[in-house]
């Protein structure tokens, strides 16, 4: 399972990518602890919403994310 914010991020832009869907990152500054992740479909509309911490990530944290985000990016897609 992935663990470290780079390597989230990064694994959350590629599947938004190859899936056609803009992530958008809002509330985000360099002394913000978190990033309130937005994803929008083709029509604008969006379909997903999560909280990403840039700092501090523990298991719980990681598996509420995966959770929030798994009815876009599929079953396991921190793996």
């Amino acid at each position: 399972m992935l663990s470290a914010y780079p390597e989230i991020r990064d694994r959350i832009f590629q599947l938004a990518r190859d899936k056609g869907l803009r992530v958008e990152l809002a509330e985000s500054s360099p002394r913000s602890s978190a990033l309130l992740l937005l994803i929008w479909d083709q029509a604008h509309i969006n379909i997903g919403r999560a909280i990403l911490p840039t700092r501090h990530l523990n298991p719980d944290v990681i598996a509420d994310l995966e959770r929030k985000l798994e009815h876009i990016f599929g079953k396991d897609w921190l793996q």
